[in-house]
């Protein structure tokens, strides 16, 4: 697999564009030959060149919900989405986007939203424009988006290892000019957020953003990069994890400046890739609570590869209420890492070492604390058939005295997995798994989980080369759960399932059971999704689907030990009734191009892997707003359950990457050089994109 630049598939795309077309021979037989006049004509005659897809979908369902089990709501809700796509010859790609939703019901406890998040107002809109690949000059191609968008990092300061300056919502503009690997970058918006469903809309905020920055390469290998960051009026402080709870008013005004080498996403054996980051920022704010202040951070990263041995490594240092952007940077005012992973063909092994800690800032907002965090995983694979292997992570953290009124200033936790995997007979694949929790804190709103899980899972239909393969698999579980103080012991069970009851026609489920009263899981009581669809004929498409009390992932920046999920008691249900078609011949199509011809789709979803095992379990929630993309061009953002979609997609063998940028700390990729799907003929190639705690070795996104 080669890893290419954004700027090398541009490159591909205008090479393919400028090949001249075959000959081909239309002539099939002399009765079509004797067709007259424009009959004949318009036989013979191709499409015009120029792919134009559309997509006309509208949805229709409710939600049910409560806060403390008891006091509920209910809110009906019905949204359409329209997208078309044009593509030119020297005007680039066209993408018009359109969402909108209307809901009825009890919205005033602010709990609802469906699909995407909570939300208090009764409808909402969502557009976007977007040009790609727009020759400016004959060296220089402009990208540029206008609607609801999101902020954009210059290439050379985008997440490599673990300095994330992140992402916002925004109703405004942006646009990049780029040219071998320079590139200039540029917008303006207003802040907001995607909430409500059964399609987002946007909602605004508080406070405003713009950027200026680029990138210039120097060398065979190396680059420099900066960019300016202006927020206005943004809130000073949050009172809790939920995005619109923000108060008080203040500017900030921020740079940075990277220097770095290799900026391959995947570390080449005997090379050095390193950056070195400096960052600072200038903050007024209005009242006495957390006055002016100034900000400056050093970041050093680094990595390596030595045979079958590959190292990160890292450090920081810098002054408290360091902002980038809209966003206060976490992470402490001083911190190192270090990251050790061997791979090889039965054995494969990691270990990690992270420390952090920082002094009492925001005027006392922010309390003081140190952390120290240890983590490892090995995997062996026994024979043909069987493996065992399993992850463990170890912290302490301990607060300052100034963080008064926090339960527990000095607390430790811990994290251990541990599976056996082989097959018996003729069966397909049988694994058992054992998993502890020692005072760790899973989700935002709860607890923090102590007690133990005894796991069989079993695989009941044999994997297949097909396309239309059915799937089955079922968990069995016991939990000794003490949590609360007391033990709970319950039991618990999961069914994941795929049946196609022809070509055009099938049902798939993730779902899971356990305690109502359990701290254990993400979710309570049953949990998971399932929908079916039915291909009609003619590009129209019937679909169903439910969701039960699946976790959700907050939008608001937290510190990276912190939980980035909470709980949802949510309930949704809705069918959508879409239409899709296409036009013309493709310069090529979406995505690169492949061997054959035609289209099919692209469906899946971004999931936090908390075990490693590359398979999505049920209690292992989807990662939602994270930007999924196809071939370096084409970007979508998951739902709130993490799931995602790329209509009308050339056949064949297509690429898939995450933005880092858009993915919450710690998380990061399980294979930093994306995940390739085969794209079948008019049907549907369905992929699971897990996401791991940063440094973690394991196994790359698993395709269907």
């Amino acid at each position: 697999m080669e890893s290419l630049s954004l700027e090398q598939l541009e490159a591909q795309r205008r090479a393919e564009t400028a090949q001249q077309r075959g000959y081909q021979d239309r002539f099939m037989k002399e009765s079509d030959a004797s067709g007259t006049g424009d009959q004949a004509q318009k036989a013979a005659s191709p499409e015009p060149m120029g792919l134009r897809s559309w997509l006309l979908e509208t949805r229709l369902g409710g939600t049910t919900a409560s806060a403390t089990g008891a006091d509920g709501y209910r809110q009906g809700e019905w949204g359409v989405r329209a997208e078309y796509r044009l593509e030119t010859l020297n005007h680039g790609d066209w993408l018009f986007q359109a969402d909108g939703r209307l809901s009825s019901g009890d919205t005033g406890l602010g709990l609802g939203g469906g699909w995407w998040g909570s939300t208090t107002r009764r409808s909402g809109l969502r557009a976007t424009v977007t040009n790609l690949g727009l020759p400016v000059t004959s060296h220089w191609l402009a990208d540029t988006r206008v609607g609801d968008i999101y902020s954009e990092l210059t290439t050379g300061l985008a997440r490599a290892q673990r300095l994330s300056l992140g992402t916002t919502t925004l109703r405004g503009f942006s646009t990049r000019l780029y040219s071998g690997g320079t590139e200039l970058r540029a917008g303006w918006g207003e802040r907001g957020d995607l909430a409500g469903g059964p399609y987002p809309g946007f909602e605004a905020s508080q406070g405003r953003l713009g950027w200026f920055g680029g990138t210039r390469p120097w060398g065979e290998r190396g680059y420099v990069a900066a960019q300016l960051g202006v927020a206005q009026g943004i809130p000073q402080f949050y009172t809790g994890w939920l995005p619109d709870s923000g108060q008080g008013r203040q500017d900030v005004t921020s740079w940075a400046l990277a220097v770095g080498q290799g900026r391959s996403s995947v570390l080449e054996s005997e090379r050095w890739r390193w950056r070195a980051s400096l960052l600072g920022s200038h903050r007024s704010a209005d009242g006495t609570l957390a006055g002016a202040s100034d900000a400056q951070g050093l970041y050093v990263e680094a990595g390596r590869r030595f045979g079958r041995f590959s190292h990160e490594f890292g450090f920081h240092a810098g002054r408290p209420d360091l902002y980038f952007g809209d966003q206060r940077l976490y992470g402490g005012t001083r911190g190192l890492y270090w990251r050790m992973d061997y791979s090889a063909l039965r054995l494969n092994w990691g270990l990690g070492l992270d420390h952090e800690s920082a002094g009492t800032s925001g005027g006392g907002l922010y309390p003081g604390y140190r952390r120290t965090a240890l983590s490892a995983n090995v995997q062996i694979a026994l024979d043909r058939q069987s493996s065992l292997g399993g992850s463990l992570s170890l912290a302490q953290g301990r607060y300052s005295a100034a963080s008064e009124g926090l339960p527990d200033p000095s607390n430790r936790s811990a994290y251990a997995y541990a599976f056996y995997q082989t097959r018996i007979g003729d069966w397909p694949r049988t694994r058992l798994s054992l998993t502890l929790r020692r005072n760790e804190q899973i989700v935002l709103d709860s607890a923090a989980a102590t007690g133990q899980e005894l796991q069989w899972e079993q695989d009941w239909l044999a994997p297949g080369d097909g396309v239309h393969e059915p799937e089955l698999t079922s968990t069995l579980g016991y939990a000794w759960d003490r949590s609360s103080g007391q033990t709970r012991r319950y039991p618990t069970a999961g069914l994941r399932f795929r049946r196609w009851f022809d070509s055009r026609s099938f049902i798939n489920g993730n779902l899971r059971y356990t305690s109502t009263q359990g701290n254990l899981a993400t979710s309570r009581g049953l949990s998971g999704s399932v929908s079916a669809e039915r291909e009609l004929g003619q590009g129209w498409r019937l679909g169903l689907m439910v969701s039960l009390n699946e976790a959700r992932t907050t939008t608001a920046a937290l510190p990276a030990f912190e939980p980035t999920v909470y709980r949802s008691q949510e309930r949704s249900a809705y069918v959508f009734l879409r239409w899709e078609g296409r036009a013309g011949q493709p310069y090529p199509v979406i995505g690169q191009r492949a061997d054959g011809r035609g289209t099919g789709r692209i469906v899946g979803q971004v999931f936090l892997d908390a075990n490693g095992d590359g398979r999505r379990q049920a209690d292992e929630p989807g990662a939602g707003r994270v930007e999924v993309v196809l071939g370096g061009r084409y970007r979508t953002l998951t739902d709130a359950q993490g799931r995602f979609e790329f209509p009308v997609v050339a056949t064949g063998a297509q690429h898939l990457t995450v933005t880092l940028d858009t993915v919450p700390l710690p998380w990061g990729l399980a294979s930093e050089a994306g995940t390739s799907v085969l794209v079948p003929l008019r049907g549907d190639a369905t992929v699971e994109l897990p996401l791991v705690r940063s440094g973690a070795n394991n196994p790359k996104g698993t395709v269907n």
